[in-house]
């Protein structure tokens, strides 16, 4: 099978880089495979001596009207050399060029697309889905109900939930946990709370902040956050964390290429978001490796936990219900026996096997509906 993955971001682009890379490097070399993806994308940079890859910066094209049809001329050309079977889109941006280029092809690939977030579908979008997608991935339950609310026919959608490394991302043990705290000037009393879900607005950590905040002095004194994910603008941390006092117990890491070193430290991970999320790699990567999640019951996110086994679920944007939850936590007996659930459900569930190999039978299907 020849499968072009197609992936608008520009620099690091979070969840769909992970989604894409764990496809591309089960399918290759089996399958033949390559990326179209702006060059300075985290993707590109890392595939572009593995695979073939096409540089295309997809939302720049639309602005530069004089170089769009060069542009899109050679992306056709370079689609039609490679005679590929299936092209899989994963936003509008891509979705859109792809479509442009498509009426043009004598061969006419199958065209898969997989709705990423819960950004609202515009009516753009919702034709390019509805008539010019041969198959529509809904990563959650919760993607698969705002896709048929939009319109989309359903038998276009298939939900196969994003799948994680659970071989990769898997527990320390408390002696290693111990180590790896002195290595990083953490005292063994903390109660470290970790996400690797970053910092971007809709991800709502200051949400988390602002809870502790809240709390009585002997609780939170001994409180640590740690928080992967490009480095908030100095504004932002002085509005959400200098401003309360707790800018020595929080720590931004920064970009890392390899988030365990820093969730290995935690007691607890959290993801709260409040706009666009649809399941999130984090929190099952987090709970992969032991840790009980708090999340916020936004999009997909509350078909990660089982509430009190394996993680806790707090209304959204309401810290008084965040604080309490924390209090609940810090008092909590059983944090070993939740993490070891987590740990199980998500070698039971969430483990990339699976979701690799429906997404490859996805592909399977659609080529086969084609050819009967």
């Amino acid at each position: 099978m020849r499968i072009l993955f197609c992936n608008f971001h520009e620099g690091h682009g979070g969840g769909q880089d992970t989604y894409l890379l764990s496809l591309i490097q089960a399918f290759h070399p089996k399958h033949r495979v390559a990326l179209a993806s702006p060059p300075s994308s985290r993707l590109f940079l890392t595939l572009k001596t593995e695979i073939p890859c096409f540089a295309i910066n997809y939302k720049d094209i639309f602005r530069k009207w004089v170089t769009l049809f060069k542009q899109l001329w050679a992306f056709k050309q370079w689609i039609e050399h490679h005679h590929f079977d299936i092209i899989h889109v994963n936003g509008s941006a891509d979705h859109r060029a792809v479509l442009l280029v498509y009426l043009f092809l004598k061969k006419k690939p199958k065209l898969v697309l997989t709705k990423h977030n819960a950004i609202r579908i515009k009516f753009g979008a919702l034709v390019r889905m509805r008539y010019f997608t041969d198959a529509i991935i809904a990563v959650s339950q919760s993607t698969k109900q705002h896709l048929l609310q939009a319109g989309i026919n359903k038998t276009l959608i298939h939900t196969i939930p994003n799948g994680i490394d659970t071989n990769f991302f898997r527990p320390i043990s408390l002696k290693q946990k111990q180590a790896s705290r002195q290595q990083h000037n953490l005292n063994a009393e903390d109660f470290i709370f970790v996400s690797n879900a970053g910092t971007a607005e809709c991800k709502n950590w200051p949400s988390l902040i602002a809870a502790i905040t809240a709390l009585p002095r002997e609780l939170k004194k001994h409180i640590k956050v740690i928080i992967a994910g490009k480095l908030p603008s100095e504004y932002i941390q002085t509005e959400s964390v200098k401003k309360f006092g707790l800018s020595p117990q929080v720590i931004f890491t920064g970009l890392l290429s390899d988030t365990r070193c820093r969730m290995t430290l935690g007691d607890v991970g959290f993801v709260l978001s409040n706009t666009q999320e649809t399941i999130s790699f984090a929190c099952r990567e987090m709970m992969a490796m032991g840790l009980p999640v708090i999340i916020s019951n936004y999009g997909g996110l509350p078909e990660n936990i089982t509430p009190n086994v394996d993680g806790w679920v707090v209304p959204v944007n309401d810290i008084p219900a965040l604080t309490q939850c924390l209090k609940i936590i810090l008092q909590e007996k059983n944090l070993t026996q939740m993490g070891q659930h987590a740990r199980e459900k998500a070698v039971k569930n969430f483990d990339k096997a699976m979701f690799i190999q429906e997404t490859l039978k996805l592909y399977e299907d659609t080529l086969s509906f084609v050819n009967e």
